[in-house]
């Protein structure tokens, strides 16, 4: 099995990262999280390398994360998100209120909706699913066990938890065996503001 590589971008108006991961000598990758106006971007990485972009991965529906997936899903390209987002991926106007002014807001049709405890497939690897709502009702983080990564989106900010935007802390978090799945394993995370970060170093 070949080396798995990735590469991230902070993109759109507020630096949002976006990560594309793709196995070395492979031709598909795979996009976690779409910021506004990514493709203009993520396209020419994907020709430099000789990648085809095969899904999208959203860890939650907040505009900066998924403002720009409308153009670079088409076809039969698998777009993955939660369904409590579902409202935010289909009538993402709703969020005009707190973002960004001039926003074109697209709907995305998710093709795919993941739960907590799904597995996923990344080139032969296991990709576990954990279901982190409290920042968003549909937040979600990949795991890759065999890597050690595991990209939260905006869950766990840089040195702190996420910002809880959507009710109060999610019970998910007080229950033992999904906070465990990423609270007691000191993975690298891949998060806002930083590259990775070890849990050991997140203020809770």
């Amino acid at each position: 099995m070949s080396d798995l590589q990735f590469q991230k971008f902070e993109l759109g108006p507020i630096g949002t990262n976006a990560f594309l991961i793709w196995e070395e000598n492979g031709t598909d990758a795979v996009l976690i999280d779409a910021p506004p106006d990514a493709k203009s971007t993520i396209e020419p990485m994907l020709k430099l390398r000789g990648l085809q972009l095969s899904a999208l991965w959203l860890t939650h529906g907040h505009w900066d994360h998924m403002a720009g997936a409308a153009e670079l899903t088409s076809g039969d390209m698998a777009g993955l998100g939660h369904k409590d987002d579902l409202e935010l991926f289909e009538n993402p106007e709703c969020m005009s209120s707190f973002a960004m002014p001039g926003m074109d807001f697209q709907p995305i049709q998710v093709t795919q909706w993941v739960s907590n405890g799904d597995k996923l497939d990344l080139f032969g690897r296991v990709v576990d699913v954990l279901h982190v709502p409290g920042h968003c009702p549909g937040n979600v983080a990949f795991h890759i066990p065999s890597k050690g990564w595991c990209f939260v989106g905006d869950a766990i900010f840089a040195g702190s938890i996420g910002r809880i935007f959507t009710g109060v802390i999610s019970p998910h978090w007080k229950n033992r065996s999904r906070k465990n799945s990423i609270l007691s394993r000191d993975l690298p995370l891949f998060i806002r503001g930083t590259d990775r970060i070890q849990l050991s170093k997140v203020k809770w």
